[in-house]
């Protein structure tokens, strides 16, 4: 091989070809007969057969013809090549073996390369001194192959196979190839080689990734992308009404891999007076179950989807700014409101007996949207979405409230009024209630009823005068009403003497009503009017101490008919409300008809009580009880103290 000349072309070192008796161009694949400028003073040597020839092709007659490739390489017009040859492939039995010189390897799968270039290069539309006699130069569209056949896809739209045969459809397991002739003896290795067996391996790499994507469940953003990408993916799957996207935005068991560990292994950042956790609730064993926290979220998301689906919902601004990746050593904000959000560092305790793994950010992302309901029109709204941020990663936490306008919430509250209406007890309408109470739509529905008019208020607002309607006709407002009435009495009478009466009425007609029922919202009412009256007997007794003579604390308690008992899960400060009165009813500076009254006031309760079961009863109604007693002790030694007893 004899180096010459720079290539007029491209600049490319030429070398001699002595089959062909002219230099070459291994970059633009020209040939330049030795007449040409810059051709060395030597003799030609002998014509022998092109090393680029497939076995029994003719030699052309004139050598600056150069190379004719046979049609079943795919350069014809209508290309044929034997069956299950895979490209350029000289057979074996021909003998032939490229010259070592010339470093040639052709690739079994990709077809011919020349000189090593990628498919993404582009060249001039030269004439080729390779093809056919008569042919001119194909034109071919930026970053095409020039040397690729006729009809040959872009590489960068899609991998082809060999030329002239169609693409094969993607899989991410690669085909066995299929037979192809004996392949040449090896000669000197080509960096051609090496860019065809990286460009290979790049397709395998890429269809791994593809296949990745697929096994995750096709398409759609998943949680972990930027602020901004599981935004817009949040607001688009509530459009589609799509709660299987949403869940993939939440990630609930990818992320408590990620970040909670129960295990022990991560070293726990202890909190000043915070004590090792080593009994578990079935509350806490539900909270360490990443499914049963899956099922909780799809809930969730199952009452806010079918709302949303068909809306069109349009981010137009994330107001709040983006916070940095979270890390242990970041400084707490002294702003309880801080809109980045606070950081839960590593070993910082997430639940009971877990701790984090990683630093992790709780971030309130507030947004502007424009949200057009079907066949209403659009209006913009502040909305604010709950993100867990993890390292640079964003997670759905909590979906955005998005109002669909004063006409999706009448159809809403006259579906629920409905329900209750349709109750026969109140039992019935309280369980109702207390389920609208439990569920996160409660929070939406008082934060969408904000964002409304006063206009479209008041239309709600006519609604839930209808649902409270039919929840008295089920009984607990008619006892309401009456113990306002009693206490309206109390309160407006001028001495102790109407007190006394109005209190004798109501120890009756708390004997008559004793096997009514009130419902937790009610008894807590009922003791709000409970302690108003408290208050205004004890002012009532305080200003009139004169009269009556009093009794023996045993006489007292005989009158009272059965004080002296007590049920046994009675709470402490009701315990604490007989003795007080029991020490008030010996007291001989308050009148006898006004111990008699407390007396008669106590025994309706307890009478009340016997029915109600402490241990089951709501942990709120115990507490309303509870803290009615508390009061009317507080009352009564307040009572005693201004007495002097």
């Amino acid at each position: 091989m004899v180096n010459g000349p720079p290539c007029g072309i491209c600049g490319f070192t030429l070398r001699w070809l002595p089959q062909q008796s002219s230099w070459g161009c291994d970059r633009c694949q020209r040939m330049f007969p030795p007449s040409g400028a810059g051709a060395p003073q030597q003799h030609q040597a002998p014509q022998q057969p092109s090393p680029w020839a497939p076995p029994n092709a003719q030699q052309p007659a004139q050598s600056p013809q150069g190379f004719s490739p046979p049609q079943q390489q795919g350069f014809g017009a209508s290309p044929s090549r034997p069956p299950q040859q895979q490209g350029f492939v000289p057979p074996q039995q021909q003998g032939f073996q490229p010259p070592q010189q010339q470093g040639f390897a052709p690739p079994q799968q990709q077809g011919f390369q020349p000189g090593g270039m990628h498919p993404g290069a582009s060249h001039p539309p030269v004439a080729n001194p390779y093809a056919p006699a008569g042919h001119a130069a194909p034109s071919h569209p930026p970053g095409a192959n020039p040397y690729a056949p006729p009809g040959a896809q872009h590489p960068g739209a899609q991998h082809p196979g060999a030329y002239g045969q169609q693409p094969a459809a993607y899989s991410p397991h690669p085909a066995t190839p299929a037979p192809t002739g004996a392949a040449p003896v090896a000669g000197k290795k080509s960096s051609k080689g090496l860019m065809i067996g990286l460009g290979v391996a790049g397709v395998a790499i890429a269809g791994g990734v593809i296949a990745f994507v697929l096994m995750r469940g096709g398409g759609g953003t998943a949680g972990g992308g930027s602020r901004s990408d599981v935004v817009k993916s949040t607001l688009a799957a509530l459009g589609d009404g799509d709660v299987d996207q949403l869940m993939k935005l939440s990630d609930v068991e990818g992320l408590h891999e990620k970040v909670v560990d129960c295990s022990g292994k991560t070293k726990a950042l202890k909190e000043e007076g915070e004590e090792d956790d080593k009994e578990l609730s079935e509350k806490d064993k539900e909270d360490r179950d990443p499914k049963k926290q899956v099922e909780k979220r799809k809930k969730e998301f199952e009452e806010v989807a079918p709302r949303t689906k068909g809306t069109k919902i349009e981010l137009v601004e994330i107001v709040t700014k983006e916070p940095p990746a979270p890390k242990d050593d970041e400084k707490k904000s002294d702003d309880e409101d801080d809109p980045l959000g606070g950081v839960m560092k590593t070993g910082q305790k997430l639940m009971k007996g877990c701790v984090a793994k990683v630093p992790m950010r709780i971030h309130t992302a507030k947004v502007k949207l424009k949200v057009t309901p079907k066949g209403e029109e659009a209006t913009e709204q502040d909305a604010e979405i709950v993100l867990l941020q993890i390292g640079s990663g964003f997670y759905l936490a909590a979906a955005p409230t998005v109002s669909l306008g004063v006409g999706a919430l009448e159809r809403e509250f006259k579906g629920i009024k409905d329900k209750v209406c349709a109750c026969k007890d109140a039992e019935c309408a309280q369980k109702l209630k207390d389920e609208f109470k439990a569920s996160p739509r409660r929070k939406q529905v008082k934060k969408e009823i904000k964002a409304l008019s006063e206009k479209d208020q008041a239309k709600l607002e006519m609604i839930e005068d209808e649902i409270k309607a039919c929840e008295k006709k089920l009984g607990g407002d008619d006892q309401l009403e009456a113990m306002e009435q009693f206490r309206d009495k109390i309160c407006g009478c001028p001495d102790k003497t109407c007190a006394d009466k109005v209190t004798q009425e109501m120890t009756v007609w708390g004997n008559s009503n004793k096997d009514a029922k009130l419902s937790e919202e009610d008894m807590k009412k009922a003791s709000e009017i409970g302690e108003e009256m408290g208050k205004c007997i004890t002012r009532i007794y305080s200003a009139d101490t004169g009269g009556g003579a009093g009794g023996g604390i045993g006489a007292t308690i005989a009158s009272a008919g059965g004080l002296a008992e007590a049920s046994a899960d009675l709470p402490q400060q009701c315990r604490d409300y007989r003795e007080t009165i029991l020490k008030a009813a010996n007291c001989p500076k308050l009148p006898q008809q006004s111990r008699q009254a407390l007396l008669d006031g106590w025994k309706s309760m307890a009478d009340a009580w016997k029915s109600f079961d402490f241990k089951t009863m709501p942990a709120e109604s115990v507490k309303a009880i509870e803290d009615a007693c508390k009061q009317g002790t507080e009352a009564i030694e307040q009572m005693q103290t201004s007495l002097g007893c």
